[in-house]
């Protein structure tokens, strides 16, 4: 009888721990304050090689792990001979906050075939950022890779890259209602 009740005992305090294994990396997330960086930034991104070339973006980071952004070039030039410069879509993907605060996120967008013929395309954005909850502001490094639209760039055996990377960088301030 006494090993069935240390028995019950022991399970029941181990029982939990299999069925919500989640739940401290939940915790963990709040602790490492990445609830501070939900919100959209208003951004701005330059080429490190010609600094004058700024663009705008919005790019909102969910609760939930997601994040879009969308680009005031994203018209690009319907006559591009660069990936640089061809029209794209907005970015969907996810992100993550590590304890220093540093938020990686990675997405994917279309690129559009332009009129002379420029093939049609898909495209990783990558985001290193640091956030200064102080500021309310994002700041750090931003690129992509182009890859031909049948390739599957996440699988590790994939085709090269058509294009890129194509590095950025990257300040933003959050929105505020106020």
């Amino acid at each position: 009888m006494k090993i069935f009740v240390t028995a019950c005992a022991l399970l029941a305090l181990t029982i939990p721990t299999f069925v919500a294994p989640r739940q401290a990396v939940a915790d963990e997330s709040r602790e490492n304050s990445c609830q501070s960086v939900v919100g959209t930034y208003l951004a701005r991104s330059s080429s490190p090689s010609d600094p004058t070339s700024v663009s705008s973006e919005l790019i909102t980071f969910n609760g939930d792990g997601n994040f879009t952004a969308t680009g005031s070039n994203s018209g690009g030039d319907p006559d591009a001979t660069s990936f640089a410069n061809q029209t794209f879509g907005p970015t969907h993907g996810s992100w993550k906050c590590t304890r220093n605060r540093e938020i990686i996120a990675r997405g994917f967008n279309f690129n559009y075939r332009t009129r002379n013929g420029f093939p049609p395309s898909i495209s990783i954005s990558t985001y290193r950022l640091r956030f200064n909850s102080r500021t309310q502001t994002v700041a750090g490094e931003a690129s992509f890779d182009v890859y031909d639209l049948n390739s599957t760039p996440q699988n590790p055996v994939r085709l090269p890259d058509i294009g890129g990377p194509f590095q950025s960088n990257y300040v933003g301030n959050r929105i505020t209602p106020e």
